[in-house]
């Protein structure tokens, strides 16, 4: 059972749905999740299966398509249930914005943000950065997933420890050079193509998870969108670098959040 948490004005006429970063619980989002309910805007986070307090009976056999065919529409079912919101925003964080598009619901949204959402194969990275991906996709995850039924990520920085299955289908989509969208290697049917309404990108510099061209690539993904991408540079007026995460810290994007608050109102 999927386990997620709404933050619920008295009443809201729009809403965002979050679509978590690789091993990120729903918790991580609190901030801004409280925020934008403060000023009218419901909010709702969740935790893939496998990961946080969505406990998975069957946890050796999740893969990441799972996440995208099966919870992230739950996640928007459960929300148009429950609260029939008249606008539903969906903001994808890293890995979380390539899911949105392998089922049919994302193409009934109102909107779409992504923030440091990329393609994930390995040509987009340089230098070492590079090294360390490919390392990635071609060692570290086939290594440590052969024998065991979660991958460490934590071990190596990367969020919490991830169901091996989700792991190694993340490898295999990173690998191919179109990445999830592969007739391939990627789950079929795809409904990037299809998803029309507004699309806001968020491209953070020097994020050394999800570099400039990754970022591009995956913007390129919805060629039918009202396609806007926003550069936040690398650090904040302030200083403060920004990174992979920095968005949803208080402390460092919270100056961007009543633009996305506006976003998400329409």
């Amino acid at each position: 059972m999927l386990k997620g948490t709404a933050y619920a004005p008295d009443w809201a006429r729009a809403w965002l749905l979050i679509n978590s970063a690789m091993g990120v619980r729903r918790g991580f989002y609190r901030h801004l999740a409280a925020h934008l309910m403060a000023h009218g805007i419901g909010v709702l986070t969740y935790d893939y299966r496998g990961i946080g307090d969505s406990v998975a009976a069957d946890a050796a056999n999740v893969r990441l398509e799972d996440w995208g065919r099966k919870d992230f529409p739950a996640a928007i079912h459960w929300l148009r249930a429950s609260h029939a919101p008249q606008r539903v925003v969906v903001l994808g964080h890293s890995v979380g914005g390539q899911l949105v598009g392998i089922t049919p619901a994302i193409t009934k949204i109102d909107g779409l943000v992504g923030v440091a959402s990329q393609a994930g194969h390995w040509r987009h990275w340089s230098g070492l950065e590079r090294a360390k991906v490919f390392t990635l996709w071609y060692a570290a995850i086939p290594l440590m997933t052969a024998f065991g039924s979660t991958f460490p990520a934590s071990y190596l920085g990367l969020g919490q420890d991830l169901p091996a299955g989700v792991a190694r289908q993340w490898a295999q989509w990173g690998r191919d050079r179109d990445d999830i969208r592969s007739p391939a290697v990627g789950p079929q049917p795809q409904f990037y193509d299809d998803i029309r309404c507004r699309l806001r990108t968020y491209l953070i510099e020097q994020d050394d998870l999800a570099p400039e061209r990754a970022v591009r690539a995956w913007h390129d993904w919805f060629p039918n969108a009202e396609r806007e991408l926003v550069n936040l540079g690398s650090h904040t007026p302030g200083g403060r670098r920004i990174g992979h995460f920095g968005f949803f810290d208080p402390d460092i994007g919270a100056g961007e959040w009543p633009a996305l608050a506006d976003f998400v109102r329409g």
